[in-house]
């Protein structure tokens, strides 16, 4: 998870949940956010992104800023939605990225990352949640499932999807 904050310059901090260094605990970084396109990603141009969200508001900021970056874009407002969504299109789930929040009523974003990777799902993944529990961190990072802390800058995500794509290490 990572708290963003600013300096005098206008520069982002990343800050753990402590408000330590976020390196410390394995999160994603500012300098880790890649606004560049890259080789592998060039762009977020034609790509299909999950978002499932419970929080109305927050998908519908989440999905138009995906959208407006060239995104196909499945919003759905719980984890049991999210499973159908991807179980229904099966192992390849022609997803390229699936953007989770933890904390959903009925099934945990959680809880649906462990459902695919039981059937081996190999879809790239990101969890957001506003309660970066330590034992959450731990076990995000034990699953190797990037963890962003709400509230993040919405101008950002689409950097955030492009790294998470790439399956970079936070």
């Amino acid at each position: 998870m990572v708290r963003v904050g600013s300096t005098r310059r206008g520069h982002a901090i990343a800050r753990g949940c402590d408000g330590a260094p976020a390196a410390r605990f394995g999160v994603m970084r500012s300098a880790d956010w890649d606004d560049e396109p890259t080789h592998e990603y060039p762009s977020l141009l034609r790509s299909r992104v999950l978002v499932a969200e419970d929080d109305p508001e927050l998908r519908e900021l989440v999905s138009a800023r995906l959208r407006s970056e060239g995104c196909e874009v499945i919003s759905v407002g719980s984890g049991s939605e999210a499973l159908d969504m991807i179980s229904k299109h099966g192992p390849s789930a022609e997803l390229d990225l699936a953007i989770l929040d933890v904390r959903m009523p009925g099934m945990s974003g959680l809880e649906v990352v462990y459902l695919l990777r039981t059937w081996d799902f190999s879809i790239p993944l990101l969890l957001v949640t506003a309660y970066p529990e330590p034992e959450l961190i731990e076990e995000c990072d034990r699953l190797h499932v990037p963890i962003l802390q709400k509230p993040f800058p919405l101008y950002r995500i689409g950097s955030v999807a492009r790294t998470a794509m790439r399956g970079a290490e936070w």
